[in-house]
């Protein structure tokens, strides 16, 4: 009997240092795995220059429509103008956000304003803040995307003297900061600003 109750314990024991080990070997493994997971591509091109997730540059060029009193390619009250952005996204392949911002506050002159701001591709672009407009690029529209921006010189009379101020300084320049950025759109809802 005292032999058969050893040879119980040694049967337990022995069980019990087998479970104990394969318990161990749960948590411990000399295995090694290579995850590969494939990046998108993410290079979009501004005005043909490549960009990361932001741009900030001056736009200085406009297209000035014509007006008698004011001589050829001069912006001044009453005389409206129009510059373009280019959004190339053919190196991405995710979806687009991008949020245009432009900053009329460094000129100093309230009587220059945005009159619109459309996508000349037929593509939506909705104003979502003062100042900030945002438009979707879908993956799978490689597309050059033409953003066009007008703008206005108000002639408002009550505005006279900072006009003629503005206008009569030789080192005024009409210089709009723009900054646009982008970020992977994913699915969320864009609210218009009212």
């Amino acid at each position: 009997m005292r032999k058969m109750l050893f040879f119980v314990v040694l049967l337990f024991l022995c069980l019990t240092i087998l479970e104990i080990g394969s318990t161990f070997g749960l948590f411990e493994t000399n295995n090694s795995i290579t995850v590969s997971n494939d990046i998108a591509k993410w290079q979009v091109k501004v005005n043909d220059s490549n960009i990361n997730d932001s741009v900030h540059f001056v736009v200085d060029n406009y297209v000035v429509s014509s007006d008698s009193n004011v001589k050829e390619g001069l912006i001044a009250p009453g005389v409206s103008a129009y510059f373009d952005i280019d959004i190339d996204p053919n190196d991405t392949s995710v979806s687009i956000r991008y949020d245009i911002s432009l900053d009329f506050a460094s000129l100093n002159n309230d009587s220059i304003q945005i009159v619109s701001v459309e996508e000349l591709n037929d593509n939506n672009i909705v104003m979502t803040d003062e100042s900030t407009y945002t438009g979707l690029i879908p993956i799978t529209d490689s597309s050059i995307h033409h953003i066009r921006v007008y703008i206005e010189w108000v002639n408002n009379e009550a505005n006279n003297q900072i006009d003629s101020t503005f206008g009569l300084d030789d080192n005024v320049d009409v210089n709009i900061p723009v900054s646009i950025n982008f970020s992977q759109y994913l699915g969320e809802e864009i609210v218009e600003y009212s």
